[in-house]
């Protein structure tokens, strides 16, 4: 049932399929699968739900064209791996760069990217902040319980560039104040209402830079 999802929305958004994806996320759902009850990678009420929840989500960015190759991306805090390697395994000529806090799953995406043979992937084990290279993009799955990250992030953005947060249901979490949205380098912010059928209410809100 949690694969059937997938596939029928690829086949609803008319996602391109490379070759080698699905055996690539096969593993990928696996290596998770095996790790999880040490690791805490996902909540464990969505090990069942890889695929429609979380798989399905990472690749929302390009199935609504707010992320566009070719481009490079800063992912934020992407505890398993999610959305930077469900996007690098459908977006070849997009390149990836992860930023984990976390030692142990740092090692985990490592082993994962060797696991797949991603070239176009990278992880580093440290806060993003101390990431130097400037991005296209910055993706964030994690929840930010301020605007405090916002300067930072913008920051890590070339011009034009843009940082997508992906928010649940759960985390309708009021937007800044455009006076505030300014002070932290972005120019405007833009909120993209999912698919109500396959994302469950879930939206990607974008905050666009000058």
């Amino acid at each position: 049932m949690d694969r059937d999802i997938f596939f029928a929305a690829l086949k609803r958004f008319d996602v391109n399929m490379p070759k080698g994806a699905i055996e690539c996320l096969d593993k990928f759902a696996e290596a998770i699968l095996r790790q999880n009850q040490r690791l805490h990678l996902v909540s464990s009420g969505d090990t069942r739900l890889l695929w429609s929840r979380h798989f399905l989500d990472s690749l929302a960015p390009l199935i609504t064209g707010v992320i566009r190759p070719p481009a490079h991306i800063l992912d934020i805090g992407p505890g398993a791996g999610l959305p930077a390697i469900p996007i690098a395994i459908f977006e070849p000529d997009i390149s990836i760069t992860m930023a984990e806090s976390s030692t142990k799953k740092t090692r985990f995406i490592e082993r994962t990217i060797r696991e797949l043979a991603l070239d176009n992937t990278r992880i580093f084990g440290c806060q993003f902040e101390q990431i130097e290279d400037k991005f296209d993009y910055c993706t964030i799955r994690a929840v930010f319980s301020d605007d405090s990250k916002l300067a930072e992030i913008s920051k890590k953005l070339r011009p034009k560039g843009s940082a997508v947060f992906f928010k649940s249901v759960k985390s309708p979490e009021a937007l800044p104040s455009q006076e505030l949205i300014r002070e932290h380098g972005f120019s405007e912010v833009e909120v993209f209402k999912l698919d109500k059928e396959f994302f469950a209410g879930r939206t990607l809100v974008v905050f666009h830079k000058p």
